[in-house]
């Protein structure tokens, strides 16, 4: 992948099976952090972006600076994080307050899901 962001850490193999959390070594592709051991109500999650200084505003740009076109970027990257997956994938956006709804006036979840719903379909696993 192209390193146009270079400060930004995408996440990549090796990861935990089911919440996709980076390992430091390569353990197998079953292999489970210990946070989900247990049983989960669904079978996996996927993030795009380790958040730290890096990425923490471009998130916060997106999320609170009206930089509404980011979903774009951010749907494409979600996608390949989630290519496995996204054949039968749901996109569910988290429901946002009203209160916040009110004061942002967007939901960035909505957003994001619908952007993500019209590339996910299209993508191929890389």
């Amino acid at each position: 992948m192209p390193r146009l962001l270079p400060n930004i850490q995408f996440i990549v193999p090796p990861v935990c099976a089911y919440c996709g959390l980076p390992f430091p070594h390569d353990y197998g592709d079953t292999t489970l952090c210990a946070r989900f051991w247990r049983t989960q109500p669904f079978s996996a999650d996927r993030a795009a972006l380790v958040y730290n200084d890096n990425s923490k505003p471009l998130v916060l740009k997106f999320k609170h600076g009206d930089q509404l076109h980011l979903a774009v970027s951010f749907a494409l990257w979600m996608a390949r994080a989630g290519a496995k997956w996204t054949e039968s994938a749901l996109f569910v956006p988290v429901q946002l307050h009203w209160t916040r709804l009110y004061l942002r006036r967007y939901n960035q979840a909505a957003l994001l899901c619908r952007a993500l719903a019209k590339i996910a379909p299209h993508q191929k696993p890389q």
